[in-house]
């Protein structure tokens, strides 16, 4: 009986059924491990890092647990802002300033931290990145001496919508 015609629709039916059911389930995985990150981050608050932990990542990007804060000391203003500008035809219509960077040195070690500007704190809450190369050329020309660059960590804290309050 279903060696027939029909028997083989039906048994082609399943056979994609089944194919189909697998892509969806892959797709959900998938979908699944992007949003691990923002889950745990979210369900689990943010981390507490020290120097040895800052110093111990490689590439911040690969990191679980992005969602951090740090506590230093010494913080000071690097006079370096993040500028948005709106143009229109070419021409800047408005610009407005959504960040300062600031140096702040934790342990032995130097961590620069995004934050709103003129906001100067001893701890800092928000998402740790790879510093942009645009910003290190422009942090590591200001320092000018070479031991400053070698104990600067090449993370950055953008702690520029979440901050904790405490000096």
């Amino acid at each position: 009986m279903w060696h027939g015609f029909i028997g083989q629709r039906i048994a082609a039916t399943n056979k994609t059924l089944y194919r189909s059911s697998m892509v969806l389930l892959v797709a959900a995985l998938i979908l699944c491990a992007f949003g691990a990150r923002t889950f745990i981050n979210v369900k689990q608050g943010p981390a507490k890092l020290d120097e040895a932990q800052l110093t111990a990542i490689g590439n911040p990007n690969l990191q679980l647990r992005d969602f951090v804060t740090v506590e230093g000391r010494n913080t000071t203003s690097t006079e370096i802002t993040a500028i948005v500008k709106t143009t229109r035809n070419g021409v800047v219509e408005s610009q407005r300033t959504t960040g300062e960077y600031m140096a702040m040195i934790v342990g032995k070690h130097i961590l620069v931290v995004k934050a709103k500007p003129g906001d100067i704190r001893k701890m800092y809450t928000g998402t740790l990145t790879s510093m942009p190369d645009d910003l290190k050329k422009e942090v590591f020309s200001g320092l000018g001496k070479p031991d400053l660059q070698a104990v600067t960590l090449h993370l950055l804290l953008d702690a520029t919508s979440r901050s904790v309050s405490e000096n």
